[in-house]
């Protein structure tokens, strides 16, 4: 693999995971029409693994205080007679429901491994899941409006199971994750900035989770420098993007990208059906 390809792949991968136009139908699309090499899978695990490490780094204050603070309240249960304190009783709660909605994606969706990974070769289905996403997308726009005080304590335990089933639908390829995620989200009566916030937490653990088997599994097709550009480029791109749809959703103009994937699913849809794709 040159140094170009690894570039492009890791540039393509950090903006379609972040922006809600889903980097895997995006995938599917690309190979099909343009005949392109497909990376392999532990080099592809790899840029999710740095799109991972970008949500992390962008939101690393507030991971910060919900891993100290959920080792605090484990302390203060340790001990006798120790009451916990309201913020480390908070960080315990959230760190539960983003483990939890992590966990449901999982449970869902390893046993339905096969079934998603056939859908690659299904452009009429991809053509078909762009057109849901943009159709949610959508539908947001009038869930957006209120106060943006209220934050991450807003969280239920049923919002954080439904946000979950959205994360795991969000396999299938041409459902965007963050699409599926936020829209989810601020239809439950989430605030732009939360709503996107507890998207992104809960992401971590399902990308590291299902990339990290496929690091395991090996099959590496590319150098070292390769390699390297590859990851560097989808943790910059993808800081780039993630700061970028942040604010796209604080705004309330998470909808528009709607714009851009209702042709982009027809055109699929169109072109799968009469054999160009």
């Amino acid at each position: 693999m040159n140094l170009l390809f690894a570039f492009l792949l890791g540039t393509v991968q950090a903006l379609t995971e972040f922006l809600p136009i889903s980097s895997s139908g995006h995938l599917v699309v690309f190979q099909q029409f343009l005949d392109i090499q497909e990376a392999s899978p532990a080099f592809d695990a790899l840029l999710h693994i740095g799109t991972a490490l970008a949500t992390i780094y962008f939101y690393r204050r507030r991971i910060g205080r919900i891993l100290s603070g959920s080792l605090h309240w484990c302390a203060q249960r340790m001990r006798k007679n120790a009451p916990s304190s309201p913020e480390a009783t908070e960080a315990i709660r959230l760190l539960g429901l983003i483990l939890l909605a992590s966990v449901i994606t999982a449970a869902l969706g390893l046993p339905l491994k096969d079934v998603f990974e056939s859908l690659f070769e299904n452009t009429i289905a991809v053509g078909v899941a762009f057109l849901l996403t943009a159709t949610l997308l959508m539908l947001t726009r009038k869930y957006q409006a209120g106060s943006e005080e209220a934050g991450l304590e807003r969280v239920t335990l049923w919002m954080a199971i439904l946000i979950g089933v959205a994360q795991f639908v969000a396999i299938t390829p041409g459902i965007s994750r963050s699409g599926a995620t936020i829209g989810v989200a601020l239809v439950l009566g989430l605030r732009r900035k939360t709503a996107a916030e507890f998207s992104f937490l809960i992401s971590i653990p399902a990308i590291l989770g299902a990339n990290l088997i496929k690091l395991v599994e090996g099959g590496f097709e590319a150098g070292a420098m390769a390699i390297g550009l590859g990851v560097l480029t989808s943790f910059l791109f993808g800081l780039a993007a993630l700061w970028l749809l942040v604010y796209l959703v604080r705004r309330g103009n998470f909808y528009q990208f709607a714009w851009y994937l209702f042709p982009l699913g027809l055109v699929v849809l169109l072109g799968s059906l009469l054999g160009w794709l």
